[in-house]
């Protein structure tokens, strides 16, 4: 059985309102301690990370995002490595 030509743009754009509300969903991560913190520690400094995704490749019947980690690291000077 073949599938009309019109599916097609369809489930594109279902999929692309899919990615759309999850990425009005996604925030950053939040790192703060939920407990109580001692008032004499001191910050080493701040690391903080985010992926870029390159592309989305289908495996099968899964749909794989492929992409890169991208960290960087603020001491408590304020200098980023």
């Amino acid at each position: 059985m073949r599938i009309p030509r019109a599916v097609y743009p369809a489930a594109a754009v279902v999929l692309l309102c899919i990615f759309a509300g999850l990425a009005a969903v996604v925030r950053t991560a939040d790192a703060r301690p939920t407990g109580p913190t001692a008032g004499a520690s001191k910050v080493a400094g701040t690391v903080s990370a985010r992926m870029v995704i390159n592309r989305f490749r289908a495996v099968g019947k899964r749909v794989i995002g492929q992409g890169t980690v991208i960290s960087t690291y603020k001491d408590a000077a304020g200098v980023t490595t």
